[in-house]
């Protein structure tokens, strides 16, 4: 577990970086990065995979990727909503973004 979180921090502090610079090709690869350690250790319906495919949504956003943007805020919410300890504030934010990209 210590190991996870430790490159779950360092890849997040990677995100940070590229996404400051407005490189989200990059801020992609670490964030697909992210979701692929998470996968590794929670649950599929965990919040973190959640937040993880919210940030992959946005990264394609940002490169102008509409079906893959809507794909993964998709898959977002779906986690979000199985998800109890999911706040219905971050659901609501989620409905909004789908609802604005279609």
């Amino acid at each position: 577990m210590f190991n996870h979180l430790f490159i779950v921090t360092t890849l997040s502090n990677f995100v940070q970086v590229q996404r400051n610079r407005h490189k989200y090709e990059l801020v992609l690869e670490y964030e697909i990065k992210c979701y692929l350690v998470h996968e590794r250790v929670v649950s599929p319906d965990d919040e973190n995979i959640g937040q993880s495919f919210s940030n992959i949504a946005e990264c394609y956003e940002h490169l102008n990727q509409l079906k893959m943007t809507l794909d993964y805020y998709e898959r977002a919410l779906a986690i979000y909503e199985q998800c109890p300890s999911c706040l219905s504030d971050i659901k609501y934010q989620i409905k909004t973004i789908i609802t604005r990209l279609l």
